[in-house]
């Protein structure tokens, strides 16, 4: 089982690409303006509207709690936050707190945090309570109106985030076989293979498409894809041609043009390649945003971007990055929490926020918390597990460690991922005290990395090796943390230099404990 959904932090932001986000269509309706994928969406609901009306009725004429219930649930569905009947049933559910299931209660909390402005709402955490709830709807609603696509593509949306990947596969293979030519179906079953770790799925189902070499956002998304599966994308000679069309509406083309600049960047060619990111931050999203910010920690752009004057909903994921640029480490933590819970299908999301919760903040049960939240969304994804062992040895819980790290048998490994797991593994060995075991397993992490001149790896693995050392007072940590101070001076790892002056001050004062 290979890892397509970016498992190792090292290739989180060097190789980013504009994989398509998913969210639900309730959810994407109310964060866009009204466009043409906006249209076809509404227009697929007007039998959901029916069946709205149906649970309105049922309500109105028993004033029970179950129909209560069905009406805020359907009311969320079809994006109505309005209706002053199901505010009365929403009241009514807060009412008999006593007699609902959380389930209820938190649907209605949700209906009534509202998503009418929620381009300016931070999306709060959802237990598996809410997406039960919202299965439990549109099961009720397939069964009466079964060739409704979008309805299909939710109910895979909300089954993927319980884990249950062969439910949610069924689901979007129904959906595609209603409808695959609508962008937003598209790119929502594109993100699911990938996620499903089948990038040549998502692939022919874009290329198929009949409007595949004139929609920007079906050409980015089989451009970025083909990229992260080092397959050679059919559609990059014809969006490079049609570059003038492109730029007629950047709205629609912005994650496409920022996909071709990266492209010109990696081919070598920088002046294109700033020219069509600037293109893109014309009128960008949270994507194209943040693969301006990839780019520009990569050093193919010099310039400092504008964030104050780009209006961008959902840029957590671009805002974590410069926090953890600018040394704001806690607000790092604070924006990559947010991405998680926007993008919560991103095992990249979860790696990277878990991964600031336990290097940069040093605080390991926060990346347990963080991880435990996926870990059902991602079992065998190496990223996951690698750090959810890491976490719990370094909070000497290596027993717990080791169960995690029994799962990597199930993955196939590439080398760099191979090496991580070793140094993790290192660490395992050094807090059950098998202190050579634990060396010899970092030496070999550490050989390969120097030998791919893999300097980020470098300098991760070289610092909790050095740790270790410091903490059974070897004098082999001074050596090892210099080893990774070097590295971390070269790829500019502020969160890596501050651990390192922590170790030595600890070190220095003879607390070992709290290392």
């Amino acid at each position: 089982m290979n890892n397509f959904d970016l498992p190792n932090l090292n290739l989180e932001n060097e190789n980013r690409q504009l994989i398509p986000r998913w969210v639900s269509s309730t959810d994407y309706i109310a964060e866009n303006s009204d466009n043409n994928i906006v249209y076809a969406i509404k227009a697929s609901k007007p039998s959901l509207k029916k069946f709205f009306e149906e649970s309105l009725s049922e309500w109105i004429s028993s004033g029970s709690i179950i129909h209560a219930v069905d009406l805020v649930g359907i009311a969320y569905l079809i994006g109505d936050f309005e209706h002053p009947s199901v505010k009365k049933a929403a009241d009514y559910i807060l009412t008999h707190e006593k007699n609902v299931s959380n389930l209820a209660l938190d649907l209605t909390h949700t209906w009534l945090r509202g998503l009418d402005k929620i381009s300016n709402v931070i999306y709060r955490e959802r237990d598996k309570n809410f997406y039960y709830s919202n299965i439990r709807i549109l099961k009720k609603y397939v069964r009466e109106y079964p060739l409704n696509p979008i309805a299909w593509l939710d109910a895979a949306y909300y089954y993927s985030l319980l884990g249950q990947k062969e439910k949610a596969s069924k689901a979007i293979t129904i959906a595609l076989n209603i409808n695959s030519e609508n962008t937003y179906i598209l790119r929502s079953a594109s993100r699911f293979f990938v996620y499903q770790n089948r990038p040549d799925k998502a692939l022919f189902y874009l290329r198929k498409a009949c409007n595949a070499k004139n929609d920007p956002q079906i050409m980015s998304a089989e451009i970025a894809i083909s990229e992260i599966s080092s397959t050679k994308s059919r559609l990059v000679k014809i969006a490079q041609k049609n570059i003038n069309n492109l730029l007629q509406n950047t709205a629609v083309s912005t994650e496409l043009l920022a996909s071709l600049s990266t492209l010109e960047f990696l081919y070598g060619k920088r002046r294109e390649g700033i020219r069509l990111i600037k293109e893109a931050l014309e009128s960008p999203n949270e994507n194209s945003l943040t693969q301006a910010v990839s780019l520009q920690n990569r050093g193919y752009i010099k310039y400092s971007i504008d964030l104050s004057s780009v209006n961008v909903a959902h840029r957590y994921e671009a805002d974590s990055w410069i926090e953890l640029k600018a040394g704001n480490y806690e607000k790092a933590f604070e924006e990559a929490k947010k991405w998680l819970i926007y993008q919560p299908i991103s095992s990249r999301a979860a790696i990277y926020a878990s991964y600031l919760a336990s290097t940069a903040l040093r605080a390991n049960e926060n990346a347990i918390k963080i991880l435990s939240l996926v870990r059902h969304i991602h079992p065998y994804n190496s990223g996951i597990i690698n750090n959810l062992a890491f976490a719990y040895a370094s909070i000497n819980e290596p027993r717990k460690a080791i169960e995690e790290l029994r799962r990597i048998r199930h993955i196939t490994l590439d080398e760099n991922s191979d090496a991580v797991i070793s140094a993790t593994t290192g660490l395992v060995e050094f807090r059950k005290g098998n202190i050579e075991s634990g060396r010899n397993h970092y030496h070999k992490a550490i050989t390969f990395f120097k030998s791919k001149g893999d300097e980020v790896s470098l300098a991760r693995a070289s610092l909790i090796w050095g740790r270790e050392e410091a903490r059974i007072g070897s004098d082999k940590a001074d050596h090892i943390l210099a080893m990774s101070e070097k590295a971390s001076r070269k790829k500019n790892l502020n969160e890596v230099l501050s651990y390192i002056d922590f170790i030595l001050d600890a070190k220095k004062r003879e607390f070992f404990s709290i290392l």
